[in-house]
């Protein structure tokens, strides 16, 4: 995601904790708009694969963003379900919530980025206001790079 040229400053929402920045700032969505939930809900503590506790998104920031963009990256998956699974974190098995991860067939997506400007207020509420958002429809699988500017 990147400013538009000329423009003011930005900010935008990202998490810390896993799984890391993107949290608030992007989402992707299938052509008919349905989003995809390709984060972990804040029901399930890991995906079934991995079966060990991470981190769930402890909070947020504001951040600059910057004359370069900035960028994340999605793995083509999103969440399929719920389950749970056994980890043999620690000195005794643990029975963990987890959820399932599923390839998303290949077609066409939206990816929506949002950020704030300086006349908006970051972090207002970071899962309901998202700012001012752009979104783009790309192909997947793509080797190319998804690009969003935001409107001036």
């Amino acid at each position: 995601m990147q400013a538009p040229a000329g423009a003011g400053a930005h900010t935008f929402i990202e998490s810390f904790g896993d799984p890391g920045d993107g949290y608030w700032w992007y989402s992707v969505s299938t052509a008919d708009a349905t989003p995809l939930q390709i984060f972990l809900p804040s029901s399930a503590t890991t995906t079934c694969s991995a079966c060990q506790s991470v981190l769930y998104p402890s909070g947020f920031s504001c951040s600059s963003l910057l004359a370069g963009g900035v960028d994340a990256r999605w793995d083509g998956t999103a969440i399929a379900g719920q389950s749970s699974c056994l980890s043999s974190e620690g000195s005794s098995a643990t029975r963990l919530s987890c959820s399932t991860r599923q390839c998303v067939p290949a077609g066409h997506y939206n990816a929506t980025m949002c950020a704030f400007t300086s006349a908006q207020s970051c972090g207002r509420d970071p899962i309901g206001d998202h700012g001012t958002c752009v979104s783009v429809p790309f192909d997947y699988p793509t080797t190319s790079v998804v690009v969003g500017t935001l409107p001036q």
